[in-house]
């Protein structure tokens, strides 16, 4: 029975029950409710007084719908018979109904809301395969055919998931459609949109980082100006391990990632995690873990050129420093011929290692390795090393020796140092100037050629620093051992 608030005992029996609609948003009245007397006579009693005036106002009085849907849900085929093939396992469904008018609903996205009232409460029973909300008012058996169909094309999408899988929404794609909800609920007056936006934000607060918010404060907002810039101010500066020069660091989450890629049989993962696991190793020098880390690991199948590339470089890297020379030079020598054109600086790195390799090998390389295109000039010293060890004299050998030995070219300072001015090599040498001065290194200037030549370190043990040192220490020990 529908009615106005106040109406219920008014000339009527004795009520049985009184529920007020209110609004899950303003958490205030809609104007409307339903009362269930304990007589069917009260029925038209109540009906009787729409259109009077109560408390000022015109009251609509009218039977409700609940007796036919009741009514409609009972008529629902038993459990057995044919049942299972029309409408799928009853086990699995349930029906949920005379939940909202939908002759009262004003909204155009109620059926939302509801849905994610009801997702939220029957989640704390179980996993929720799927809900639907009809809108349009239908017969419950056509309403569980609906949810019948949608479970059995959710079911076929998991089984050929393996083969066709779509992606998921990014933590950074959900924080976008947030925005929109807040932009379009600030710009509509409604509500419901903010405080969906607010639930969201809530189930997303553990997965945001700054990796995270900061693309997305340069989407939402203007980048430079004042609200991003002091926005911005609040986020952790994300640093780069390989510019800072913490690798070890990372260590234990490579470690962990690849155990996980090999878990899911993720064999280009494995590959990539392997390479950096490598470099992580050789970086500190640990050739005897990095070897045993690549004997134990899957076998290397090759799905990327590129991660084979600096596979078979890291590999004859350690077959270097373990003195087999002709490995070494098989790994060293495929690396620079399978790695792109392009790639100039690994290329280069490449074919040092395999010159050091095969001079250890007594072999001589040919002329042509060293006049390869781009790499003329960062070879030359090389080239001039080998010249000396092909005619045989010790003494250009050591001239050509002590000759690159130590020395840095400034364009290279810049470009570690990434240097973006106008002149970078008079940036990089005014800072490695100051560097000399402040005894920072130890080192001299060659402006003509754009050198850093590095002073040869002698043996410090046969100068006086060390008793010097020895003796200041044991002096503090005594001053304050009186």
């Amino acid at each position: 029975m529908t009615f106005s608030p106040g109406l219920a005992r008014y000339r009527c029996t004795v009520v049985r029950d009184v529920q007020l609609i209110i609004d899950r948003n303003t958490r205030r009245s809609k104007g409307f409710g339903y009362v269930e007397f304990y007589d069917a006579i009260s029925v038209p009693m109540a009906i009787a007084l729409s259109g009077q005036l109560f408390l000022g106002q015109p009251v609509v009085v009218r039977a409700s719908e609940a007796k036919r849907l009741t009514a409609a849900a009972l008529s629902v085929p038993p459990l057995s018979g044919d049942f299972t093939s029309t409408v799928g396992v009853p086990s699995e469904c349930l029906l949920l109904h005379n939940m909202f008018n939908p002759n009262t609903e004003t909204e155009p996205d109620f059926d939302l809301d509801i849905k994610e009232d009801a997702q939220d409460e029957c989640s704390k029973f179980g996993l929720l395969k799927h809900i639907y909300v009809e809108k349009n008012l239908q017969w419950p058996e056509q309403i569980l055919s609906k949810m019948t169909q949608d479970i059995d094309m959710k079911e076929q999408l998991v089984a050929h998931s393996d083969s066709f899988s779509s992606p998921s929404p990014t933590t950074l794609q959900h924080l976008m459609d947030i925005y929109g909800l807040i932009e379009i609920g600030a710009y509509a007056r409604e509500v419901r949109r903010i405080v969906r936006a607010i639930r969201w934000t809530i189930q997303l607060r553990k997965k945001l980082s700054a990796s995270v918010i900061s693309p997305f404060l340069d989407f939402a907002l203007v980048p430079g100006s004042e609200i991003h810039s002091r926005l911005s101010s609040y986020l952790p500066k994300v640093t780069n391990p390989e510019l800072t020069g913490d690798l070890a660091e990372i260590r234990g989450n490579l470690l962990m990632l690849h155990r996980r890629a090999t878990l899911r049989h993720d064999e280009l993962g494995q590959e990539t995690l392997l390479n950096l696991l490598l470099r992580n190793y050789l970086h500190y020098n640990l050739y005897d873990q990095a070897e045993k880390l690549r004997s134990r690991a899957p076998r290397f199948e090759a799905h990327s050129n590129q991660q084979f590339c600096r596979y078979l470089f890291y590999l004859g890297n350690i077959r270097t420093i373990q003195l087999e020379y002709t490995d070494a030079k098989e790994s060293l020598l495929q690396a620079a011929r399978k790695a792109p054109v392009s790639a100039l600086g690994f290329r280069f790195q490449c074919t040092k290692w395999a010159v050091i390799v095969r001079l250890l090998l007594g072999e001589i390389p040919e002329r042509t390795v060293f006049m390869q295109k781009g790499m003329e000039k960062t070879l030359r010293p090389y080239f001039e090393l080998t010249n000396a060890v092909r005619i045989g004299d010790l003494e250009l050998f050591k001239a050509v020796a002590e000759k690159f030995s130590g020395m840095i070219s400034l364009a290279d300072i810049a470009r570690k140092l990434r240097l973006d001015s106008s002149n970078p090599v008079a940036d990089a040498e005014s800072i490695v100037a100051k560097a000399i001065r402040d005894g920072a290194i130890d080192a001299t200037l060659d402006h003509a050629n754009g050198w850093m030549v590095s002073k040869e370190t002698g043996d410090i043990y046969s100068t006086t620093e060390p008793q010097i040192a020895f003796n200041s220490r044991i002096a503090f020990c005594l001053k304050y051992a009186q």
